[in-house]
Order: structure tokens, then sequence, then C-alpha cells
């Protein structure tokens, strides 16, 4: 049985209570702050939150594990929806292009893009992946980031692609497989056409083959399909 714990002493918690859909407009400012507030947690789930006089004296709120968090702001963790955790290295050229006004294409033409990415993660081992991988997610929690999807997708052959979940750093994570970021077609790879129904099942964005840019119209056939 997991141990309770209260987080008291927050000079502001973070609850977000309100709508649970997508919040828009005004609604981004509804935080619903409690200035020194508390949280009381039991077996991995939030039971009570509110001003910290009235929840560190409960009942329930004795015999658990207190974290101190004075001074300090008590808020959700951040959720990264869309992520490509396994790959081989940063497009940092292609950003530093982007910003000087370079298009897709001559970046492409360059020696970037997408395919870059196909290049250095076929020619990466599982274990740098893996060792890389882990390194990201320290990182990512460090800055507050508690939920992260991964996909694969850089690999565009099957042996590349099948590998990505496969290293994930924690098996119990469940992954998303979104397929290429680029169509199979592109540049003369055979790329997803010749692979097996795993991971054709994989396959869900389609992207000019000249510029690797997602087209909605694109998208929304394969979807239909």
């Amino acid at each position: 049985m997991e141990s309770s714990l209260l987080i008291r002493g927050a000079r502001q918690l973070v609850t977000l209570r309100g709508t649970t859909g997508p919040r828009h407009g005004a609604g981004m400012n509804e935080l619903e702050i409690i200035d020194g507030g508390a949280m009381l947690a039991e077996g991995g789930y939030i039971v009570d939150v509110g001003p910290a006089r009235r929840i560190e004296n409960l009942a329930r709120s004795r015999k658990v594990i207190e974290i101190d968090a004075t001074g300090m702001v008590v808020l959700p963790g951040f959720v990264d929806s869309h992520t490509h955790l396994i790959h081989a290295a940063p497009r940092l050229d292609d950003y530093e292009m982007r910003l000087q006004g370079r298009s897709y294409s001559e970046i492409a033409a360059a020696g970037g893009g997408i395919l870059s990415s196909v290049r250095t993660l076929r020619a990466a081992s599982a274990s740098k992946l893996e060792q890389q991988a882990r390194q990201t997610l320290r990182a990512m929690a460090s800055c507050g980031t508690t939920t992260v999807e991964s996909k694969s997708g850089y690999g565009l052959e099957e042996a590349a692609e099948l590998k990505n979940p496969a290293h994930l750093p924690v098996a119990r994570w469940p992954s998303t497989g979104s397929g290429p970021h680029i169509s199979g077609r592109a540049r003369g790879s055979s790329g997803i056409r010749g692979a097996s129904g795993r991971l054709r099942a994989l396959a869900g964005a389609a992207h000019d083959a000249a510029g690797g840019v997602e087209r909605p119209g694109a998208i929304r056939r394969r979807l239909l399909r």
C-alpha cells in the first residue's frame, strides 16, 4: 500500500479547478490558485486540497510523508503530447537556417531536414539511443514535465522503426507509434511500402515528398481510408 503524502506550506497551490475541457481566451486565466495551500494524496491520488490550516489539521493528514514546500509554487506536471524521444541528434543547423528565412526545401537540399534525422538514427546503436533518451527524460523531469508521449517515425525502415519503441528507457510506459513524418515514397525510398503489417500500422502522417511539409488534405485522406 502506498504511503499518504502531504505537501504543505506552498505559497501558491495551482489547482486548475473548473472546466474539464480545453481552455481558451479568458478561460486560460482561470487557474484557481490557493494562496498558502496544502495538498493531501493517498494511494497515488490527490484526495484533498485547500488552505494549509484546514488540510494539515485533518485526521488523515497524520502519519504521512511530508514535503515542505514553504515559499514554493505547487502545480500540476506538464504533459508533452508529441515527442520523438528516440532520436540520434538535434537538427540545430536546421533551426539556424529557419531563422535565416530558408525554406524547408532549401534545408533539405543542404542535407538537413527530417531525412537527416533518418540517417543519424539508422546509424546509431540501440544502447546510444537508450542512454540519450534517459538523459532527455531526466532533463524534462527537472523542468516539470511528468508525462511524455513518445513515438517512432524517424527510421523509415522496418528494423529502425521497430527498435524505437523496443528501447524506450522504461518498458512499462505506454508508447505511441505514429509512423513516418515523411512519405515512404520520398526520395526514392521504398520506406513503409515494403514493411510488414506491424510497421504499416504505425503509418499515420503524410508529408509532401519534396519538402517534408505536412499537407492537411493528405493526412485527412489517409485517416479516412
